[in-house]
């Protein structure tokens, strides 16, 4: 389970979360083409349901989503101690590429949960980003379907609502899960979420 306090786990409700992701997918297809052969990826930096800064992966080689979005929430004013909620359409990545590692900057950021789309849909670093970020003590929530648009999902996940991913201590499936991506099972938090438990 999270280590967030119930208050802060609490300050986003599902339709907000749904709205804002659908509306970060819809944004970033904008920039398909520039971006091609990646996936269009959006992020939003939150505190409560405010949303500070929007940022989109705008071309090939270019800052990721998650930079654009951190470096229009500093350009907000609103003190870095105060943003608690980074969301994004896609999985953070963890490896260093043609830019560095969106983890290492959302962690050096203080943003204490991360809301993710959709994992990653390469298979090479499926689910690893989500897992250095809850080593980080992060709070993480895998709300994948809203992503359609812009990024392919992870075979054989249908679309639903917000589940906390958890560290690989907990090894749980359900059937008709994808071999590598998190199976889904009812948590306490509402009717619609379900925790995630990551690849083993």
């Amino acid at each position: 389970m999270s280590s967030m306090p119930q208050a802060a786990s609490a300050t986003l409700d599902e339709a907000v979360i749904r709205r804002l992701l659908e509306e970060l997918a819809a944004e970033a297809v904008r920039f398909r083409f520039e971006v091609a052969p990646n996936p269009c990826v959006g992020a939003a930096v939150l505190t409560g349901e405010r949303v500070l800064g929007r940022g989109y992966h705008e071309s090939w080689g270019g800052p990721h989503a998650e930079v654009q979005a951190i470096a229009a929430a500093r350009a907000s004013g609103v003190p870095q101690s105060a943003w608690d909620t980074l969301l994004v359409t896609l999985e953070p990545c963890s490896s260093q590429g043609k830019t560095p590692a969106c983890t290492e900057l959302i962690r050096s950021s203080g943003i204490r949960r991360v809301i993710v789309g959709a994992l990653d849909p390469d298979r090479r670093h499926q689910g690893a980003g989500l897992r250095v970020l809850q080593e980080s003590s992060r709070e993480v929530l895998l709300c994948d379907g809203f992503t359609i648009a812009c990024a392919a999902r992870a075979p054989g996940r249908s679309p639903s609502g917000p589940r906390r991913a958890r560290g690989s201590s907990s090894r749980r499936r359900t059937s008709g899960a994808a071999a590598g991506s998190p199976a889904a099972s009812r948590c306490a938090r509402c009717s619609s979420c379900a925790d995630a438990s990551t690849p083993s």
